[in-house]
């Protein structure tokens, strides 16, 4: 049995044995473009390794839109995980919304981390650029700027902490308190600590903040740290840092610019007047321009800013510009889709532009800052060589004057649950001389594959741990591979990720004036931390005051604090440093806990006398629904689902609430336990407080049921009454596995036959009575509920312990922190926001608060 390494390997280099891919990579050594017809998406991503990995020359591989970036990155990085170098192999460019208008949100983070590309693209530090056709479009701070602006640190290096900090506010980053996110710095005495994008070429995810400790005018000490610990990590020689804005400006340039803005609207209000545009127009013309020009001059930031950016740069950069030092091998991607993508961009934005410009929210000459799509295809194919890799043959899908070879790749089968078929093309394969791999993806998938090949007496086929959701057959190198998708149905990565713990959390938050409380001295206030220098060195130290005096506790014994909970009201009473009072304290404290502890028990005991139904533990159909689910589960549902599977599977009545945000995966908690009820012989009810709900519900759980022997019925005013008639008729019959419905499910005439699990969806809209109905014709069902805003006397229940509760704090991986602008209503804005958002080829829901009148 291989290991990853070795699979991948060994599947790149049988990818240059195909005669029309070794063709094509002959081709490009002599600088000759070829047209590739024929590879699958994910045999694309192979060749594109194979090419990399043979010439060590860098690839920029352009496609259509940021879902195709994200899905190639994911998986180049798992093809090339064997390529062990300093700096990431796969880096990522994404189009930067540009913000033309003032009341307009912008993403800081996405910005840095662009700069931040761009910075390891200037100095040639990647094998790998996966590029969305718009961010091609787009133009760029000159990289001579980028590197005027960037920051570079070694061990030893002489600097007045003033003067990094002032070069600090040039490159853009903002001093706080205490940095949580990208793009701040904070200042504690001797030490600077600093968030940027990345520091030597390393991704953000692992611990990329920098603490710089100075001794006198040396940094004496470059460390990393964790933004949510704040505690240091790796020591470091040298760390380098870019600027954490695009379109930065000294002093000078901020003036000059500021004129050209002001010369600039003046022409425009004398060519507006010529065109006898109404007062209103012009007055918004000049209100624009001089109040930008002033906001320029006196170095305030706005996001707006991007619609002067022409005349900041004379000559802007493009993104080839910043790659023609480095000479890599362009792959384009479905070509005629990036052409299509790249029109579709420049149309929209040109509206939008157009738009604002006419009710004077935005100046004519933004139009310069993109590039044409004519220019950028004429620059691909004249100047560079490239490699086209299209499905089909069509002519808008290939480059001109380029030369053309068709591969034979076919897109491997689905197998799920169909195991001897899966059995018998593997063999036939295998008999005929080809190489066989499977991706397992995980510990548990892995035992299945060798069980199946054991059974099917396929033991030269490889097993390997590639986490890749999707194979392809290569018959002219003899490569069968399946994908995890292709033999599971759903891709299925597990990778847990670090949890912050509830210290960490309690550190973080932790502001000067928070009240907490020392093990050994008792209630003190939080002052600040502070740098103290002894003989042993510099430490920080948490300030901790007391009503006779104060208390320095150094940061690596936090744990001897916990946070101070007030109740009632008035200010907490400080403990003295000295005398008993702390001690009497805990003393009285720990009899009160057990008097609780001693009544808690005798409620539990009442509660425990009556049995419920213990359910069995899970079956193969259990794992195999679970196994459909298309997400990562987060670390907080797992940990949920166990809870509840032990509930379930004890004879204790279950009465559990689910609390966690939208999104965060609740009603797949719901999915499994309804699951689990029904595969022991039991009915399951899950009841929705909206039709729109139920029907959203009953619509996903068919179709994840859809290859199970599973009946399942809807109960809301959406079906009809025949159908509800008989939906209650096979439910007292007990042909009905899992009912979804509404508040008719609380009605006199539904009757269970054998009601095992009753799931409440946001639990707080029903009344008490409601959900008191069900519990009472059925005293030992099991029930779960589920809620984001749980009402204070389910929340009170659940934290006395009467009811047990899981939270689910964590979000899914890649799920984005929402953008959120409160303005006052704009309907210039709302317009461009859409035009944007389709422009983009994405969704807009427009939310509007009366029914009545919203057709108006």
């Amino acid at each position: 049995m291989q290991s990853t390494e070795q699979d991948s390997r060994e599947i790149l280099n049988l990818m240059l044995r195909e005669k029309s891919l070794f063709r094509a990579r002959e081709y490009l050594r002599a600088g000759r473009s070829v047209n590739l017809f024929g590879l699958s998406d994910p045999a694309k991503l192979w060749y594109a390794a194979a090419l990399q990995k043979e010439s060590s020359r860098p690839l920029v591989l352009v496609v259509a839109d940021e879902a195709r970036v994200r899905i190639a990155e994911e998986e180049l990085n798992e093809i090339v995980a064997a390529d062990k170098k300093d700096f990431p192999p796969v880096l990522t460019f994404r189009a930067r919304e540009l913000t033309l208008y003032d009341a307009r949100a912008a993403s800081r983070e996405e910005e840095i981390y662009r700069l931040a590309t761009l910075d390891s693209i200037r100095r040639q530090h990647f094998s790998f650029l996966v590029v969305s056709a718009e961010a091609l479009l787009q133009k760029l701070i000159r990289p001579e700027r980028l590197a005027q602006f960037g920051l570079e640190f070694r061990t030893g290096m002489r600097i007045e902490p003033e003067e990094l900090e002032r070069k600090l506010s040039l490159a853009a980053y903002e001093r706080v308190g205490r940095v949580e996110r990208p793009g701040y710095y904070a200042r504690r005495g001797d030490i600077i600590d600093i968030y940027p994008a990345k520091i030597n070429d390393r991704t953000a995810t692992a611990d990329p903040c920098l603490r710089l400790s100075f001794f006198d005018i040396e940094i004496d000490e470059i460390k990393r740290f964790d933004p949510e610990s704040q505690r240091s990590a790796d020591m470091l020689d040298t760390a380098r840092i870019p600027p954490a804005r695009e379109w930065l400006l000294p002093a000078e340039e901020r003036e000059e610019l500021a004129r050209k803005v002001l010369a600039y609207t003046k022409n425009t209000v004398v060519e507006a007047r010529r065109r006898n545009l109404d007062r209103d127009t012009i007055a918004k013309l000049e209100r624009m321009g001089n109040n930008d020009a002033e906001r320029i001059a006196n170095g305030i930031f706005f996001p707006a800013q991007d619609r002067w950016m022409p005349l900041i740069e004379e000559t802007p950069a493009s993104l080839h510009d910043y790659l023609e030092a480095a000479d890599p091998l362009y792959l384009l991607d479905e070509y005629s889709e990036v052409k299509a993508v790249m029109q579709q961009s420049q149309a929209g934005f040109h509206m939008r532009l157009q738009s604002l410009i006419e009710s004077a929210e935005a100046p004519a000459v933004a139009h310069a800052l993109q590039i044409s799509a004519h220019e950028v295809t004429e620059i691909l194919e004249g100047d560079e060589t490239c490699l086209s890799l299209g499905r089909l043959p069509m002519d808008d899908n290939k480059i001109t004057e380029a030369e053309r070879l068709d591969v034979d790749c076919r897109v491997a089968d689905r197998y799920r649950g169909r195991n001897d078929q899966m059995a018998a093309d593997l063999s036939e394969y295998v008999e005929a001389g080809g190489k066989a791999f499977m991706f397992a993806d995980s510990d548990d998938r892995r035992e299945k594959l060798i069980s199946f090949a054991t059974e099917y007496d396929l033991a030269t086929v490889e097993i390997s741990d590639l986490r890749l959701p999707k194979g392809f057959i290569l018959p002219g190198a003899g490569l069968f591979l399946l994908g995890t998708e292709d033999i599971f149905g759903v891709k299925k990565a597990r990778t847990m990720r670090r949890r912050r713990s509830k210290r960490e959390v309690f550190y973080q938050d932790l502001t000067p004036g928070s009240y907490v409380v020392h093990e050994e001295h008792g209630i003190g206030r939080y002052e600040g931390t502070e740098t103290i220098r002894t003989s042993d060195g510099a430490r920080d130290y948490l300030h901790i005051s007391y009503a006779d005096g104060d208390l320095h506790v150094a940061v690596d014994q936090f744990d001897l604090l916990s946070p101070y909970v007030h109740i009632g009201e008035g200010k907490a009473k400080l403990s003295r440093l000295g005398g008993t009072e702390w001690t009497r304290q805990k003393a009285r404290a720990r009899d009160s806990i057990k008097k609780l502890a001693t009544d808690l028990v005798a409620l539990y005991a009442e509660r425990r006398a009556r049995r419920g139904h213990a359910f069995a533990t899970d079956t193969i159909w259990q794992e195999e629904f679970e196994a459909l689910f298309p997400y990562e589960e987060t670390e907080d549902q797992l940990i949920a689902l166990e809870e509840i599977k032990a509930d379930m599977e004890s004879t204790r009545i279950m009465d559990r609430l689910i609390c966690g945000d939208v999104g965060f995966g609740k009603t797949e908690l719901a999915f499994r336990a309804m699951f689990k009820a029904v595969a022991d012989g039991f009915q399951a009810v899950l009841l929705a407080p909206t039709t729109i709900l139920c029907k959203q519900h009953y619509e996903n759980l068919r179709e994840r049921l859809q290859d199970f022997p599973v009946t399942l019925r809807e109960m809301s005013r959406f079906v009809p009454e025949k159908e509800r008639r008989q939906t209650v008729a096979d439910l007292k019959k007990g042909t009905v596995d899992i009912v979804v419905g509404t508040h008719r499910l609380l009605s006199q005439d539904v009757e269970f036959k054998k009601m095992g699990l009753l799931v409440v969806d946001e639990e707080q809209r029903f009344g008490v009575d409601h959900k008191e109905i069900i519990k009472a014709k059925h005293p030992t069902v099991d029930v779960l509920s589920l809620t984001a805003t749980p009402i204070p006397r389910t929340l009170h229940m659940s934290l006395s312990g009467i009811r047990d509760i899981s939270l689910l704090e964590e979000g899914p991986e890649d799920r984005r922190a929402v953008q959120t602008t409160v303005i006052e209503y704009d309907e210039k804005l709302v317009i461009d926001a859409i035009r944007r958002e389709h422009a983009r080829r994405g969704q807009v829901f427009y939310l509007f608060n009366r029914a009545r009148s919203i057709d108006r």
